[in-house]
């Protein structure tokens, strides 16, 4: 019983690990940002600070979003948050720091700012994006 019972849980566990939609990550923007797709290139660019600018001219303000923030940069360049910190902080003490981006707690506070703010850029999970938003890049 005992073996059966840590088999279900371990079953049940995965299951929730590997689901698509638990950690499926777009990118997206306001629906009235001229931006209409971006490669993954481009958002590293963007989120390293390389870029301050979409491809099509336009001022970009990447958000990041804590509570996917890990996930996130794990996808996008296979680096943990720690050596993300490290990457800025070089960036800064060398004055080639232009920009971070801008760190918000929640979804909540990213889906408000993209609401308004036609330059943001962010991260969220498939599921919270509507019909105000435009999905320009899928992180697998």
């Amino acid at each position: 019983m005992k073996i059966r019972l840590i088999f279900l849980l371990t079953c049940l566990l995965l299951g929730i690990s590997n689901s698509p939609l638990a950690s499926e990550l777009v990118l997206v923007v306001n629906k009235d940002s001229a931006v209409q797709t971006i490669n993954r290139t481009q958002i590293i660019n963007i989120y390293m600070g390389r870029y301050n600018q979409f491809p099509v001219n336009h001022k970009v303000t990447p958000l990041d979003n804590n509570a996917d923030k890990k996930d996130f940069y794990r996808k996008l360049i296979n680096k943990s948050i720690p050596q993300v910190n490290a990457y800025w902080s070089r960036l800064k003490y060398s004055g080639r720091a232009e920009y971070k981006p801008d760190s918000l707690e929640g979804h909540k506070e990213v889906i408000e700012l993209l609401g308004i703010d036609k330059s943001a850029i962010a991260y969220v999970p498939r599921d919270l994006v509507s019909n105000q938003f435009r999905i320009i890049y899928e992180l697998d």
